[in-house]
């Protein structure tokens, strides 16, 4: 697992566009407390992984507003599946809050989607 720390518009662009493999977009707060308890599960799931991407982006950076709006992040944590350029259409492709199930779901749902296992390690 890779963790990039989204600091605009641009390299948020850039990095979806460019990525083959599904991206896990997280909307986190360094005040919140929720979003440090889904970060520490989503870094222990995916540790034993090949080609994830976690893209980090913090909502208090006003430099991420445009970001925010497009997502219409109403509350944090908010989980995003992410796959060649484009949101996951699929019910399992989004949650919001400290949700480890969804979690689960969604990194079940990546590899069912991915032409080889992203992920080996047991959920």
């Amino acid at each position: 697992m890779k963790l990039v720390e989204i600091q605009n518009t641009q390299q948020f662009d850039q990095l979806i566009s460019s990525y083959e493999h599904p991206i896990l977009v997280y909307f986190t707060a360094a005040w919140c407390r929720p979003c440090f308890e889904l970060q520490k599960r989503i870094e222990d799931k995916l540790q034993v992984s090949f080609g994830w991407i976690v893209a980090k982006i913090n909502v208090d950076i006003e430099e991420n507003e445009d970001i925010l709006a497009r997502h219409e992040i109403s509350s944090i944590p908010s989980v995003f599946l992410y796959k060649n350029g484009d949101i996951v259409e699929h019910k399992d492709a989004f949650f919001q809050g400290c949700n480890y199930e969804a979690l689960t779901r969604m990194i079940e749902l990546a590899n069912n989607n991915s032409p080889k296992p992203l992920y080996q390690a047991s959920l």
